[in-house]
């Protein structure tokens, strides 16, 4: 699976990342992130808002194959 940029309710913009994926490179210091809203996970799928981009950048780093920092498919 490769990072998409998807319009969510409200329009607003998350990068769509895998469930495991995100598993695998997850921080603690996400936790903060998650209550926030900015993190959601639904159906094997994490949302991640593009302004999140410790996030973003932590995943890439561990998935450099299939997600670049911006959520950009490679």
């Amino acid at each position: 699976m490769t990072a998409t940029l998807e319009l969510t309710a409200g329009s607003e913009a998350f990068v769509v990342i895998d469930v495991d994926d995100y598993l695998d490179a997850r921080q603690p210091a996400w936790i903060a992130l998650e209550r926030a809203g900015a993190v959601k996970a639904r159906d094997r799928t994490v949302y991640v808002n593009p302004t999140s981009s410790d996030v973003l950048s932590a995943v890439s780093r561990s998935f450099p194959t299939k997600y670049t920092e911006r959520g950009e498919r490679l």
